[in-house]
């Protein structure tokens, strides 16, 4: 497929502006394109065509479009503001897709720099006929899988299992408390949120349903338990502001507050999800500088480790009985 999801949405938010029938747009934004997601739009517009609605047709096809995207969807699909979700959604995954090449270019090397001591380190007592070849492949398939069944785990864990699971929740609370990745994560939620909360409110939502979605599409349990005193806050007429949990960000909570005194809460909703987005990426930048370095530093470590004890067991014998001969 030619097109990415963002670009797919921004020619669809295009289309739909220009007053197209969703039907029509569906099969125009993926015209001549190949591949699942443009299979499930054509698809999908054959359902429209039959008088289906556009969200419950994309729920059917949940391995072509994430939850968050059904949702949107869903309130622009009630609100008469396609255009403007589908365009929110553009500009939501575009960025991710920024982010997800600064996470993979930082991981890059450090899984490079893993993969190959993984069959260094267990190579001198091989070469010194200590273990076999048996031996030496198992010890380097156990290195490999010290680094990346973890790693497996908590990519399975963040893409496959929803915000409510109980492990997610676990694995969130540890992954906000991480040095610079948890500040990423918690600038990346915040963006999220504030971004929804803006584009639906602007589709039509009253803020107690917009920060509800909000707070259910933030994508960290921990971040979204902050926010959430806001969504009852507004059920009571009161500023969202006012039911943030302490944790929040001093300077997140201002803005807000100050565009809920001004009557101008999208600019500020604006300002709040381009700030966070901004340090998020950011922090991601410096994550994939630091990254690689750690990673070689504590391969040195273990390599160092591993080679005085491979010295203790050849020289040690001789040394001790050097010692016991007084010499």
């Amino acid at each position: 497929m030619g097109l990415k999801r963002p670009d797919v949405y921004h020619n669809l938010a295009t289309l739909l502006e220009a007053g197209i029938s969703v039907a029509q747009g569906l099969r125009s934004a993926v015209s001549g394109e190949s591949g699942r997601l443009p299979d499930a739009m054509r698809r999908i517009a054959d359902g429209v065509d039959q008088g289906e609605g556009l969200a419950s047709q994309m729920a059917q096809h949940r391995r072509a479009f994430p939850e968050f995207d059904i949702l949107i969807a869903g309130v622009g699909e009630q609100s008469g503001r396609l255009p403007q979700c589908f365009e929110m959604l553009s500009e939501w995954h575009g960025f991710r897709a920024r982010l997800r090449n600064i996470v993979f270019s930082g991981l890059a090397y450090p899984m490079l720099i893993v993969f190959v001591a993984a069959f260094i380190i267990p190579l001198p007592p091989f070469v010194l006929g200590q273990i076999t070849d048996a031996e030496y492949l198992w010890r380097a398939a156990w290195y490999l899988a010290i680094f990346f069944v973890p790693v497996g785990l908590i990519v399975f864990v963040v893409f496959f299992l929803r915000p409510e699971h109980p492990i997610r929740r676990v694995v969130d609370h540890v992954a906000i408390r991480l040095p610079l990745m948890g500040s990423a994560l918690k600038d990346l939620a915040l963006s999220r949120y504030a971004s929804t909360v803006r584009g639906m409110y602007e589709a039509g939502l009253g803020l107690a349903d917009a920060t509800e979605l909000g707070g259910r599409t933030c994508g960290n349990a921990v971040v979204a338990h902050w926010l959430k005193g806001g969504q009852e806050a507004a059920r009571y007429g009161a500023p969202v502001s006012t039911g943030f949990g302490r944790q929040v960000p001093a300077d997140f909570r201002v803005v807000w507050e100050s565009g809920e005194e001004s009557g101008t809460i999208s600019g500020a909703l604006d300002r709040l999800a381009t700030d966070r987005a901004e340090r998020a990426e950011r922090t991601f930048k410096e994550l994939a500088v630091w990254l690689p370095r750690l990673v070689y530093f504590a391969v040195m470590i273990f390599l160092a480790y591993q080679i005085f004890k491979l010295y203790r067991q050849v020289y040690g014998p001789a040394f001790d009985m050097l010692d016991g001969m007084g010499l």
